[in-house]
This record gives C-alpha cells, structure tokens and sequence, in this order.
C-alpha cells in the first residue's frame, strides 16, 4: 500500500530498507500537513506543503527521465534538503526558532550541488568525452555548486512572491547563503581531487564506487566495476 511513497531505488541491505523508510515518513507526514491546511484553509502553508511534497520526488524523475539511477543516500540528502527548508523552515517555523537552521541546510546543499558537479565532470571525464586535469573538475565542479546555490535563492524569491512566505531576509541573508554553499562545496570537490589523484584516500570514494555500480552503462567496458561478491 506504500508502493506509492516509495523511490525507485533498488533496496539490497538493511541500512537501504531503513533510509527508503525514513523517505516514507517524510512523504506521508507533508501529505498530513497538506490535508491539514487545507481543512483549515491555512493558504500559505497549504501551497509550500503541496511545492515540498512535490519537490521530494525530483530525484525519482532525474532517474526515470534520463534513466540514471541514484544511491539511497542521495534521495534521502536530495529529499532530507527539501523537508527541511520548505517544510520544517517554512510550515514548521525551523527558520525562526533555530538561528543555524539556515547555514546547516545551505551548507549540506553545497556539499550535495558540489558533489552531483563533480559526478557529472567526472563521468564525461572517464567517456572520454572531456579532457581536464584534477584541478579543472574540480574548480568547475565548485562553478556548477554555486550556479544552483544561486538558482535556489531564485526559487526562494519566486516562493515569496507566489505564496507570501518569507524564505529571503534581504540581500545580506541571500549573500550569506550564497557563501555557507560555497563553503559546504569546497569540502567535497578537494574530496574529489583527491578521489581523481588517489582513489583509495579518498572519503569520496564509497558514494563513487556506488553509483558506479548502479550505473554500468555509463562506463566503458575497461572501466566498469565487478558487481559486488557475497564476501563484500
């Protein structure tokens, strides 16, 4: 009865099945919140449950529209960003009674945009289809990172504006947002540096290695990973 709330990811252990749980969670508790708004004909958070609700499937399209397939822990950081800032900041109040509620999310935002640029230089990378030196991934990993930090402080104005919510404070606000993402990028693209100079030291390598084997057609045969054996 909950094929309906569940991602199209692919659960093999325990640790998967828990993380698709938590997503359930999330999903059915916005759809109270929706139902809730609207029987007491609370507008405002009836639109941001309904955007948050909707939002937290992006990962599921991504995959079922460009047919590339997502660790679990990536819906659940994706999706945990969006419950977080238009459901518990805005419908839950999170920004007005946690003064760091902002940086955290705006800084696991950076690591997660850092990281997906990375992923995407990185795959063009080993195709053959790109030829950059460490550096350059990294450094325009780190541009990628910041022009969605900057697309999502314009989907934060265009809320505003559409449901009177209150999610920019001002340009010092948007500013500083723009530089916590930045910060939180920085992390994972010298992470990804060092993952394209040396793989084995690098805590980048895990999530790698994983999508990697999620998504076999993405490689060339020389470089596909060995699916994993039952001693792993």
């Amino acid at each position: 009865m909950f094929n309906f709330f569940k991602s199209s990811v692919v659960l093999e252990t325990p640790n998967d099945r828990l993380q698709s749980w938590l997503l359930i969670f999330i999903r059915i508790s916005i759809m109270v919140a929706i139902v809730w708004s609207a029987m007491t004909r609370d507008w405002e958070n009836f639109g941001t449950s309904l955007l948050a609700y909707g939002s937290t499937y992006v990962p599921t399209f991504l995959e079922r529209r460009y047919r590339v397939y997502l660790p679990i822990e990536f819906h659940v950081v994706v999706v945990g960003f969006l419950y977080g800032s238009l459901f518990l900041g805005e419908v839950g109040g999170a920004y007005d009674r946690f003064w760091w509620w902002d940086v955290m999310l705006h800084l696991s935002s950076g690591v997660m945009l850092g990281f997906l640029g990375f992923l995407i230089l990185y795959i063009l990378r080993v195709q053959g289809k790109l030829k950059m030196t460490p550096g350059l991934v990294a450094f325009f990993a780190f541009c990628v990172a910041m022009a969605g930090g900057a697309i999502w402080e314009i989907v934060e104005f265009l809320i505003d504006q559409l449901f009177g919510a209150t999610m920019q404070r001002g340009n010092l606000d948007t500013m500083k947002d723009l530089i916590v993402d930045g910060l939180g990028a920085i992390g994972v693209v010298m992470a990804g540096y060092s993952y394209l100079r040396k793989a084995h030291q690098s805590p980048l390598g895990r999530f790698v290695n994983n999508f990697m084997q999620l998504n076999p057609q993405l490689w060339p045969k020389a470089r596909r990973p060995k699916p994993p054996t039952k001693n792993n």
